[in-house]
């Protein structure tokens, strides 16, 4: 399943070039794949640093 999501999220990100997607997840291997993609509008981060950014 988290292969599927983060599909979705490349896909997103291709969809709106002009966006910013945020994938979050605590999959280490989930996080480094979003990483080696290298997209411009793409990013993948953890929960905690997404609570840390809220702030």
């Amino acid at each position: 399943m988290s292969l599927a999501v983060g599909r979705c999220a490349y896909a997103q990100s291709l969809a709106h070039p002009t966006s910013l997607v945020v994938l979050v997840s605590s999959d280490r291997t989930m996080l480094q794949r979003i990483y080696d993609i290298q997209a411009t509008n793409l990013c993948a981060i953890t929960g905690q640093a997404l609570l840390q950014w809220c702030r």
